[in-house]
C-alpha cells in the first residue's frame, strides 16, 4: 500500500497531480499484489501486527514525503538516514517498553542477524532508497514497493523451501507493468 499512500498523500497536500494513467499504474500494481498474497492469507493472525503494520506504512510514506526535497539535492543522505533512525526508535520505544519482553541472548546467530539488519536494510537500503527518491521522486520510487512480496514470497521459497504457483508469476508480470507505467506516464 506504500505507493497508494505516497500519492494519495501528496496529492492531497498538494505536492503532485496525478494522471489517469498514473493512478492505472499505482491500480495494476496493487492488483498483482492482491494476486500473490490473497491467497497466502487466510485469516488475520494478529489486529495488534496489523495496526502496527498501517502505523508504520504511514510513517513510511509520511517519511518519503517529507525527505523527498532533501533527497533530491542529495546532500547529508547519512545524516537523513541517522534522524530517520532516531526518529523512528523514539516513536516504537514506548510500545517495545509496554508491549515487548525484554531479554538479550546474545548468541553468534543473534549477532550475525543484529549486524546484519542494522548495516543491510538499516543503513545501505535506506541510502539507496533516498537516493531513488532524490532521483526520480517520491511517488514514482515508491511503486517499487509493489515487488516487495514478490521478493518475500521468492526469498520463503528459496530459504524456507515454501513453494511458488503461477499467481506468484502472473503477479509479478502484473505489478511490472503497474510500475512501468507508473514510472512513464505518472507526471505526465
Amino acid at each position: 500500500t506504500l505507493p497508494i499512500l505516497v500519492v494519495g498523500i501528496s496529492v492531497c497536500l498538494g505536492k503532485m497531480k496525478l494522471t489517469a494513467v498514473g493512478t492505472l499504474g499505482l491500480f495494476i500494481g496493487f492488483l498483482g499484489v492482491n494476486l500473490i498474497m490473497v491467497q497466502r492469507v487466510t485469516e488475520p493472525s494478529s489486529i495488534v501486527g496489523l495496526f502496527f503494520c498501517i502505523i508504520g506504512a504511514i510513517s513510511l510514506a509520511a517519511a518519503t514525503i517529507v525527505v523527498n526535497e532533501t533527497a533530491k539535492k542529495q546532500e547529508n543522505i547519512l545524516m537523513i538516514v541517522g534522524l530517520q533512525m532516531l526518529v523512528g526508535s523514539a516513536t516504537l520505544f514506548p510500545f517495545a517498553i509496554i508491549i515487548e519482553n525484554w531479554f538479550l541472548n546474545p548468541t553468534i546467530p543473534f549477532l550475525i542477524s543484529f549486524s546484519y539488519t542494522t548495516i543491510f536494510p538499516g543503513l545501505v537500503a535506506t541510502v539507496i532508497w533516498l537516493k531513488l527518491v532524490g532521483r526520480i521522486g517520491a511517488s514514482q520510487a515508491s511503486s517499487y514497493h509493489f515487488l516487495n512480496p514478490f521478493f518475500g514470497v521468492l526469498t520463503a521459497a528459496i530459504l524456507l523451501k515454501e513453494s511458488l504457483n503461477i499467481y506468484d508469476f502472473f503477479g509479478v508480470l502484473i505489478i511490472t507493468a503497474g510500475i512501468v507505467i507508473t514510472q512513464k506516464y505518472a507526471n505526465q
